[in-house]
């Protein structure tokens, strides 16, 4: 479990002080998806970096299983990085070996595994990601968008991390790449039974996906709660230029004309279904 606390981070330049994000407060549960939303400059970014000790805070606290990851004396950063995996926005761009076999090894092979450990945690993570093993010997700089989306994933999935963090995911891929990535992120929280945080700017892929959503505007934690608890909030978040998703809005549409449309439902799919079996069309 991560817990954040009054967490504070002020960038200075010269004499001006900006606070990037600002007496944040978050628990991420064990084996919760926790999508974290809002708009450019909101301070997402900064606030995850937080996670794994990247940033540290100007004051406040972040707590792994009630550990404060910036008490040196309580737990080493070498630990902290080994716990919670970090992927950034474009995870192309951490890719550096010459094969995709020695990208995904090189955390492990750090961190003093044996050979044979090595093997089977580039292999079970590979797998994991929907990564064929004749991929292995390739450059991963020769792959898809996507595949080296997943080699990104997988090479912090091969330290065995208890939270994975993932920044903007899915960003620049087009729709079936999208889902496919945002389907291995589901698989992989299924089969590894850990906490995912996942940071988008579609609102689409946090109501699919996520169990709570926490919203960022301005530096600061506005709101936090289940799908439905904050996609009811519309004018709110229209407010903080953010909009909910188009399923939603056709959703909330039939409410309005007194249908009793589900409040779980947030998938396309799902709702078309359930439209199909309960909303009665006429001709003409």
């Amino acid at each position: 479990m991560i817990e954040i606390r009054h967490l504070t981070h002020t960038y200075t330049s010269g004499i001006h002080k900006t606070d990037a994000i600002r007496d944040v407060n978050l628990t991420i549960a064990d084996g919760e998806l926790m999508g974290i939303i809002g708009h450019t400059g909101s301070g997402k970014s900064t606030l995850i970096q937080h996670l794994n000790a990247l940033l540290k805070p100007t004051s406040g606290q972040v707590l792994l299983d009630g550990v404060d990851i910036f008490d040196s004396k309580a737990i080493a950063l070498k630990e902290v990085r080994k716990n919670v995996g970090l992927v950034f926005q474009y995870p192309e761009y951490q890719l550096f070996e010459e094969t995709v076999y020695k990208d995904i090894a090189f955390a492990p092979k750090n961190y003093g595994c044996s050979e044979e450990e090595i093997k089977e945690r580039v292999l079970a993570a590979a797998k994991t990601v929907g990564l064929k093993e004749n991929l292995l010997d390739k450059s991963p700089f020769a792959l898809s968008g996507g595949q080296k989306r997943r080699v990104a994933i997988a090479g912090v999935l091969a330290m065995n991390p208890k939270v994975l963090v993932l920044d903007e995911p899915a960003a620049g891929l087009d729709p079936f790449g999208r889902e496919k990535i945002l389907y291995e992120v589901e698989k992989i929280r299924a089969q590894r039974g850990i906490s995912v945080v996942l940071v988008s700017h579609s609102m689409e892929d946090v109501a699919a996906h996520a169990d709570r959503i926490a919203v960022m505007h301005d530096g600061e934690m506005k709101m936090c709660g289940t799908p439905a608890e904050i996609f009811a909030q519309d004018q709110v978040l229209e407010e903080m230029r953010l909009d909910v998703p188009q399923i939603t809005k056709i959703l909330n549409a039939l409410r309005k004309m007194g249908i009793a449309v589900p409040e779980d439902i947030f998938k396309v799919q799902e709702a078309a279904d359930w439209i199909l079996q309960n909303v009665p069309f006429t001709k003409g």
